[in-house]
């Protein structure tokens, strides 16, 4: 009776599997059976199985020729990179034919060569207006050595895409692909929807998770310097797409801000692309290693390029990845995401970073914590600037070159001082609700001098007016010298709390994170410099009248 059960409940299991897998692609007319999908774009979609009575992979190309003309389209499994990857490769000639080929790339990671044996079979194709299906099917492992092994047992097999709209006239005129790219190939777990042509309008912002061969999200960033786009490529797979207007790293991070973010860039070394895993460590200035701080990579695949001053990386990594440093990513929640790139591969300090946050199922972007941050930003920088560019000045030139007005002098030098003090501590408690982790302890130079320089300054204003408020009372008519306390005092402190902040204020430009941030420097500087030839010009008349 038991064996009895075993038989009927193992029949029902086929049946159940050879049931989804017939579905599958069924509507297209499709032959062969398969297991899953993966949508490359819009245009060009990848049906796989594997047939463990024959031991053999089946692999559909479709092509929507309404979305983009054909010109040659390949995969490679169990492939990561290029050098050595076993390329299944279908390509429309010049002539109108469609050829299947069985090719390898050496070393030398330049254009794929055919193979010394030919192991992928045509089972299938159909060519009309709209679309190109072709279907084909090889053997798990053929025992040739440049040929990927394949059981049908992977749930997350690496694997390459690649393809471009021009058509060769052969094998060996094979142009440069327009766009490639990393994919995980899952055999175990069928898709959940029965036909991926159509995945762009079965998959909408309203739709659950989606199992397997989800279209693409993007989303462009940072004024349209950055875009970003991901894909599902199974329930515990993402590939990530960040690409910026720069010759530069680029990189995305999972969290607010810097502090314990979970961090991916992407460099090139030696032309080779790469995309590894940071940590946002408590400094706020260059990220960790994951695997320096025991923990792990969790780039499962990475690839780049870099063409007319734009630098992309692709890479995967699963959903929940079990390190400690790294941010799991629930596709159906908000999450805070934080962009940014440099000016070059090595790990400077960016000049454009925003946070965001997203929904990586529906697509969609709540930017009102970027705009928030840049609003305090401007708040801060605008507040101080206009209360020591210009109030300050004018508080110093009234008690320096004008007391001889009489008592008007003091009446604004008092209110212009007074008012100072308070935008002072509106703009610092602004600074200060932007502060991330230690700020104090940073090690970036201009930030760090930036926050000190900015302390001591808010202390010498509060000082600074408690002394002019002890002179005021203490002044008498009938003394013949001005005392150090608290008189000169009170002149000296204002005088080192001026420039320190005229400094100061060029370093809080200097770490801004904004791309006009040298024009910004540019105008301020100028203003500096028509202060200056004020004071000089009141300075070298006050001698003279001195005289």
């Amino acid at each position: 009776m038991r064996n009895l059960s075993f038989l009927l409940l193992l029949f029902l299991s086929l049946l159940f599997v050879s049931k989804v897998e017939g579905q599958l692609g069924r509507d297209l007319g499709l032959k062969q059976n398969y297991t899953n999908f993966y949508q490359v774009t819009p245009f060009y979609t990848l049906y796989y199985g594997f047939n463990h009575k024959t031991s053999e992979v089946n692999v559909a190309y479709i092509w929507d020729l309404t979305g983009s003309n054909l010109g040659w389209m390949a995969y490679a499994p169990n492939s990561d990179d290029m050098p050595f990857s076993d390329v299944w490769m279908v390509a429309k000639t010049t002539d109108g034919k469609i050829n299947v080929w069985d090719m390898k790339v050496g070393s030398d990671n330049i254009r794929p060569v055919l193979d010394s044996v030919e192991d992928i079979k045509i089972n299938n194709t159909v060519v009309n207006t709209t679309i190109v299906i072709v279907e084909v099917h090889r053997k798990g492992n053929t025992t040739d050595p440049n040929d990927a092994v394949i059981s049908g047992n992977e749930s997350d097999l690496p694997a390459l895409y690649a393809y471009n709209p021009s058509s060769p006239s052969g094998p060996t005129t094979i142009a440069k692909h327009t766009d490639r790219g990393h994919w995980v190939m899952n055999f175990v777990t069928p898709a959940s929807i029965t036909n991926p042509v159509t995945v762009q309008s079965a998959f909408s912002s309203t739709s659950p998770r989606p199992t397997s061969g989800a279209v693409a999200r993007e989303i462009s960033l940072l004024n349209d310097a950055y875009t970003l786009s991901w894909r599902f490529l199974n329930t515990e797979t993402i590939e990530i797409t960040m690409s910026a207007k720069t010759n530069g790293w680029v990189g995305f991070g999972l969290g607010s801000s810097m502090l314990n973010a979970d961090i991916y860039i992407g460099t090139f070394s030696n032309g080779n692309a790469q995309v590894l895993d940071y940590y946002g460590a408590e400094d706020q200035v260059r990220p960790t290693l994951d695997t320096a701080i025991s923990g792990q990579n969790s780039v499962l695949t990475s690839s780049g390029k870099r063409e007319n001053g734009v630098t992309t990386f692709v890479f995967t990594r699963r959903l929940v990845t079990g390190d400690a440093r790294d941010v799991s990513i629930d596709p159906n929640a908000q999450t805070n995401i934080i962009v940014a790139y440099g000016g070059s591969d090595a790990l400077n300090y960016h000049q454009n970073r925003n946070p965001y946050s997203v929904n990586f199922n529906s697509g969609s972007l709540d930017d009102s914590v970027s705009e928030t941050t840049r609003r305090k930003h401007a708040a801060h920088g605008i507040i101080m600037a206009v209360s020591w560019a210009i109030f300050v000045p004018l508080v110093i030139i009234m008690s320096r070159y004008f007391k001889n007005i009489g008592e008007p002098w003091f009446r604004v030098h008092v209110a212009f001082g007074l008012l100072t003090l308070v935008l002072v501590i509106i703009a610092f408690a602004i600074g200060v609700s932007m502060v991330e982790g230690p700020q104090f302890q940073q090690k970036d130079k201009v930030r760090i001098s930036h926050a000190w320089i900015g302390l001591f300054v808010f202390i010498f204003v509060i000082i600074q007016v408690v002394l002019g408020f002890i002179a005021h009372k203490m002044w008498s008519p009938e003394r013949t010298h001005t005392p150090w306390f608290p008189d000169r005092i009170h002149h000296w402190i204002g005088r080192i709390s001026f420039l320190s902040a005229i400094v100061n204020i060029f370093l809080g430009i200097s770490s801004l994170n904004d791309t006009n941030y040298t024009k910004y420097l540019a105008a301020y500087g100028a203003w500096v410099g028509v202060l200056l030839i004020v004071f000089v010009v009141l300075e070298v008349m006050r001698k003279k009248k001195s005289n």
